[in-house]
């Protein structure tokens, strides 16, 4: 069963840039009031999972992601772009996910765990 709609991935480059990362998220969500559900990893910051719900961001060192290769487990799902959010309910999430992701990592994927978009 699946309890989230998207997974988010990305890769960051050492444990600093990965915890400022899952802070930065933390922060600018919980601006728009957008609460997290649980945060695992953060401590290590070899891979920390955020989950929001229907939104689970995973943030990888190079290492972890390799060796989990979530991407093949996830394979089937569809590889999504930042732009089909625009304009819809989760566009203020993605936009400050996306922001905090893009000024600081350097490999992002999007996937579509479901097989419609719920907006």
């Amino acid at each position: 069963m699946i309890f989230a709609d998207y997974f988010v991935i990305c890769t960051g480059i050492n444990e600093r840039q990965l915890q400022t990362i899952a802070d930065e998220i933390k922060v600018k969500l919980k601006k728009r009031s957008i609460q997290n559900i649980g945060i695992e990893g953060y401590n290590e910051a070899k891979w920390i999972l955020m989950d929001y719900g229907d939104v689970i961001v995973h943030l990888f060192s190079k290492e972890m992601r390799s060796f989990y290769e979530l991407e093949l487990l996830w394979g089937d799902a569809p590889k999504v772009t930042w732009s089909m959010f625009t304009g819809n309910l989760c566009e203020g999430f993605f936009t400050k996910v996306k922001n905090c992701l893009f000024s600081s990592a350097f490999e992002v994927s999007i996937f579509q765990l479901r097989s419609s978009i719920h907006v």
